[in-house]
C-alpha cells in the first residue's frame, strides 16, 4: 500500500450471532505496533462492527499545506409587513439596517444614495407582494431594523397589459424600450425591433411607428394541461402546440418607456428652394412606392494596365446594360478607341490605338441590371419585386428607383404670328393684331428632332422684309439670318439644329417688327432632385448620388 494514500477498509457485518464476536482477519494490515520506514503512523486499531476504517499517512519530510475558501455572506431576509395590509407601493420603502439606509427602486434595494447624483449601491431586492426585503450587501452590527417608511394598499392593483399612445409621433424605428416591475419585485425589460414587434421574456407587444400607438401584454406561454383550474384558463385560447398565455401582473406605476420622436422643424424656402408645404410633415420623402419601377443592378470594375490594339476584354458576363471607360484620373475615354458588344459582354480596342492623351491604366465599368415593378415595401428596407430576377446578382448589388415617363417625342406647339414684337413679352396668345403675312405650316411644318429640341419659347422677329432675328426666351438671340434660306439654329450640345424652318413656307408680305411665335417641346421630362440631410455631425466624409437617363430611341 503506497504511503501517503488514504485507504477505507469496510468492515463486514458479523456472521450469525455467536456467544463471542469474531474479529475479522487483519493479518494483511500493517502491524500497529511497528513504525514503518517513510511513515509516521503508530498506535492500535479499534474496530467497530459495520464501520469503515480510515488510515491516513503523511510522507516523511512533507509539510501541511494551508488552503482558504471565501464564501459570500448569505442574504438576510427581512419581513417589513408587520401590521400592514396588502402589498407595498413601489418607491415608498425605506428602512435602516446595520447603519445603512436602504430604499427601493423598481424592485431593487439601494443604499448610500448620493444627494447630488441620486445614485447608490445595489444592496438587495424587495418583494412588493409580500413586503419582504432580501438584503445581499450589508455591514456588520446588530440585527435591529428601523422602518422609516412603507406605504401599502389593501387591494392588488396589478395589470397584465397596457395600451397607450406616445407623447409624439412619428417614432424612429427601433428606438422603443419598455420596462416594468412585477408585484414580486422582478424587473422586466424589452425592446421593439425595426418592425415595431416586442418579443422578449414575459413581454409581448406592438408599436406603430407612424402613430405612436402601443400595446403591451405581460406574461408567458405555458403548457395548458394542468392549468384548468386557473382563473385565466380558457380552452379557446390554446394554440396548436397545446400552450396557453399565462398573464403576469405588474405594478402600473412601474411601467416606463423610452423612444425617439421625430420633430419637424420649419424649413426656409430660400434654403431648400421649394415651398415646404409640398413636403411631408416629417420631411421624409418615400423613395420606393408600390407599383413604381425599380432597377436591380451590379457594377463591376476592371483595370487594364496597358490596352493592346485590337485586343478584346471579356467581362465574364453577358447581356450587359452599360459599359463605361475612363482613364485613371476619371477622364472618359472617347468611344472611337473601342467598341462594345453588350450582348457578348466584351470590349474590343481599336486598331490602331492611340491613348497618349489619357493616363493609364484604363478603368472599365460594366453593369448588369434588371428593371421591374415594386410589389411590396417593408419598413425594414426589404423590397418585393413583381417579377423574379432573371439572373444571379452578386453580393454588393444595389436597387434604385426609376421614373418611367413612357413614350416621349419632340414637337412644335402654339404656332402663330402677330404684327408687332414686344421685347420680353412671351405670351402664348396673339398680343395685338396678327401679321399681314402667315407662315404655311400645313405644307411646310417646322421640323424638330428628339436629339436637339429643347423646351423653349421662340420668336422669329423681322428686322426687314427678309432679315430676321431668332430669339429664345431663355437662350436669347441664337441666330441672325434671312428667310431666303432654311433657318436652322444649332444646339451647341448636340451639334444639330434646335429646329428647322423651311424657306418655302414664308410667302410674301412680311414687314419689319412682325414676329412668328411658336414653342418647342423636347423629348425629355424635367425632374427635380432635392438633397435632404438630417441635422447633426458629419458621419460620412464623402457622399454622392448618381442620376442616369436612358431609354429606347426610335
Amino acid at each position: 500500500m503506497p504511503l501517503g494514500d488514504v485507504v477505507v477498509i469496510p468492515m463486514l457485518p458479523p456472521p450469525a450471532p455467536l456467544p463471542a464476536p469474531i474479529l475479522p482477519d487483519i493479518s494483511g494490515l500493517p502491524d500497529p505496533n511497528i513504525t514503518y520506514p517513510g511513515a509516521q503512523a503508530t498506535g492500535s486499531y479499534n474496530f467497530l462492527w459495520a464501520g469503515p476504517l480510515t488510515i491516513t499517512y503523511l510522507k516523511a519530510g512533507a509539510s501541511a499545506t494551508s488552503t482558504s475558501e471565501g464564501h459570500a455572506s448569505a442574504p438576510i431576509r427581512i419581513y417589513l409587513g408587520v401590521g400592514a395590509t396588502g402589498p407595498a407601493v413601489p418607491g415608498s420603502v425605506r428602512f435602516i439596517f446595520r447603519g445603512r439606509t436602504y430604499v427601493d427602486r423598481g424592485g431593487s434595494l439601494y443604499y448610500g444614495i448620493d444627494p447630488v447624483t441620486n445614485t447608490g449601491t445595489l444592496g438587495g431586492s424587495f418583494d412588493y407582494a409580500t413586503n419582504t426585503a432580501m438584503v445581499t450587501d450589508y455591514a456588520s452590527g446588530s440585527n435591529t431594523v428601523t422602518l422609516v417608511s412603507l406605504l401599502t394598499r389593501p387591494v392588488d392593483p396589478g395589470v397584465t397589459s397596457v395600451f397607450f399612445r406616445t407623447p409624439g409621433a412619428p417614432l424612429r424605428q427601433g428606438s422603443f424600450t419598455i420596462r416594468a416591475t412585477t408585484l414580486d419585485g422582478a424587473l422586466l425589460t424589452a425592446t421593439a425591433d425595426v418592425n415595431g414587434v416586442i418579443n422578449a421574456s414575459k413581454i409581448r407587444g406592438q408599436v406603430d411607428w407612424e402613430t405612436g400607438l402601443t400595446r403591451v401584454i405581460f406574461g408567458e406561454s405555458v403548457v395548458a394541461a394542468g392549468n384548468e383550474s386557473e382563473d385565466w384558463y380558457d380552452a379557446d385560447l390554446i394554440d396548436g402546440s397545446g400552450n396557453i398565455w399565462r398573464p403576469l401582473r405588474v405594478d402600473p406605476s412601474t411601467v416606463f418607456f423610452g423612444t425617439v420622436v421625430y420633430r419637424a422643424i420649419p424649413a426656409d424656402p430660400a434654403i431648400i428652394g421649394i415651398d415646404p408645404v409640398r413636403l411631408p410633415l416629417d420631411g421624409r420623402v418615400v423613395g420606393f412606392n408600390l407599383g413604381g419601377v425599380v432597377v436591380v443592378h451590379h457594377t463591376q470594375v476592371t483595370s487594364v494596365t496597358t490596352p493592346v490594339a485590337g485586343a478584346t476584354e471579356n467581362f465574364g458576363r453577358t447581356q450587359l446594360g452599360l459599359v463605361e471607360v475612363f482613364d485613371s484620373t476619371g477622364t472618359p475615354i472617347e468611344d472611337v478607341w473601342y467598341t462594345v458588344d453588350l450582348a457578348a459582354g466584351t470590349l474590343t480596342w481599336a486598331d490602331p490605338l492611340n491613348l497618349s492623351a489619357y493616363t493609364l491604366p484604363a478603368i472599365l465599368r460594366d453593369r448588369i441590371e434588371f428593371a421591374t415593378q415594386c410589389a411590396d415595401v417593408q419598413i425594414t428596407g426589404e423590397i418585393g419585386l413583381l417579377a423574379p430576377l432573371p439572373r444571379a446578382f452578386p453580393a454588393g448589388s444595389m436597387v434604385s428607383s426609376a421614373i418611367a415617363y413612357g413614350d416621349m417625342q419632340a414637337r412644335v406647339t402654339n404656332l402663330f404670328d402677330q404684327a408687332t414684337y414686344t421685347a420680353g413679352v412671351w405670351s402664348d396668345v396673339v398680343s395685338g393684331s396678327p401679321a399681314a403675312a402667315t407662315y404655311n405650316d400645313v405644307v411646310y411644318p417646322i421640323a424638330v428632332t428628339n436629339e436637339s429640341a429643347i423646351d423653349e419659347r421662340w420668336a422669329i422677329r423681322f428686322t426687314s422684309g427678309t432679315s430676321v432675328d431668332v430669339i429664345g426666351e431663355t437662350t436669347g438671340v441664337v441666330l441672325q439670318t434671312t428667310i431666303t434660306s432654311d433657318i436652322a439654329p444649332v444646339n451647341p450640345v448636340s451639334g444639330q439644329p434646335y429646329f428647322t424652318i423651311d424657306a418655302d413656307g414664308w410667302g410674301s408680305g412680311w414687314a419689319s417688327n412682325n414676329v412668328l411665335r411658336f414653342n418647342t417641346v423636347s423629348a425629355t421630362k424635367p425632374i427635380w432632385a432635392a438633397r435632404t440631410i438630417r441635422p447633426g455631425e458629419i458621419t460620412e466624409p464623402t457622399d454622392a448620388v448618381r442620376i442616369q437617363a436612358y431609354g429606347n430611341a426610335h
